[in-house]
């Protein structure tokens, strides 16, 4: 799934590229004034939707955790060293777009004329299953192959 098309549906705003700091430390070179909302986050090599997740413990706080790679945390962890593998050639771009959990709510509550409540977390799980259709695969979408893409 392309980055484009969860801009112009849904609102994601770029919030920067990841950039490699020595050996294993990121930096998001960011284009926006931090953000401490809650919200849904993706991050895209070369423009492709790579990985899917959601914060509620602010932006900042979550990618401060994708620099350094929080060992405690185990998919921080695995997803940061997957982004420095990522970035170790100057080819492969990986970004980071977000969602505000205000603009979330502000989303259709109604499909179908069913009422939904739609949080962060459930719309994280729409957007993975979402991407999962789009690309036709079982074995999920916040898997290790696609980040070797380039």
């Amino acid at each position: 799934m392309k980055v484009n098309k969860l801009m112009t549906e849904f609102g994601f705003k770029r919030e920067g590229k990841f950039l490699r700091k020595g050996k294993s430390i990121l930096s998001l070179d960011r284009h926006a004034p931090p953000v401490k909302a809650n919200g849904v986050y993706v991050f895209a090599v070369n423009r492709e939707v790579v990985y899917i997740g959601e914060t509620g413990t602010g932006l900042n706080t979550t990618i401060r955790q994708y620099e350094r790679g929080n060992a405690h945390m185990k998919t921080r962890a695995n997803v940061h060293g997957r982004i420095v593998k990522a970035v170790r050639n100057n080819k492969t771009k990986v970004e980071m777009y977000f969602l505000e959990e205000d603009r979330i709510n502000g989303l259709p509550q109604k499909i179908n004329g069913i009422k939904i409540k739609l949080d962060r977390k459930t719309f994280e799980r729409v957007l993975i299953a979402y991407a999962d259709t789009v690309r036709n695969k079982t074995k999920g979408f916040n898997n290790r192959k696609r980040w070797n893409r380039s």
